[in-house]
């Protein structure tokens, strides 16, 4: 069975209609046949190219690279341990809390919050996104169990 996420069909959205993506082996595809291929890292590139004013939109490789240096140093652990504290007190009603990363990065807080989440022995479900194509990759290197 394919599995309904929580994302619209960006080819379709843009003529008004709101179809949603369905996963369908290795892509997503919307009910009007458009399909976009999840990558063997696991990251999906929606972002269309005639949306695209650069190559390569977002943060370059190293950027991410030092961010990810700086975030995993610790310097932002508090600020992190409470989003998780505050996403856990709102989703403490739920039994399987779907999780939505709008500009996810490198994945840091992602990550954080997942585990902070999946730690009270409920099902969670992830989706991150990111403009970056070199972001969602070391997104999805993060060690989500």
């Amino acid at each position: 069975m394919a599995e309904k996420l929580p994302l619209i069909c960006p080819v379709c959205s843009e003529k008004g209609a709101s179809v949603a993506l369905v996963r369908d082996g290795n892509s997503l595809r919307c009910r009007k046949g458009h399909s976009f291929d999840i990558s063997a890292k696991g990251y999906v590139n929606l972002l269309l190219s005639q949306h695209k004013n650069v190559k390569d939109p977002g943060d370059s490789k190293e950027m991410v690279a030092a961010r990810r240096q700086f975030l995993d140093s610790g310097a932002y652990l508090g600020l992190r341990d409470c989003l998780c504290e505050c996403t856990a007190k709102y989703a403490s009603g739920l039994t399987a809390p779907v999780m939505l990363d709008c500009g996810c990065g490198e994945g840091y807080y992602t990550e954080g919050i997942y585990r902070s989440l999946a730690e009270t022995g409920r099902t969670v479900h992830v989706t991150a996104v990111d403009i970056s194509k070199d972001a969602l990759k070391a997104a999805a290197r993060r060690p989500f169990p």
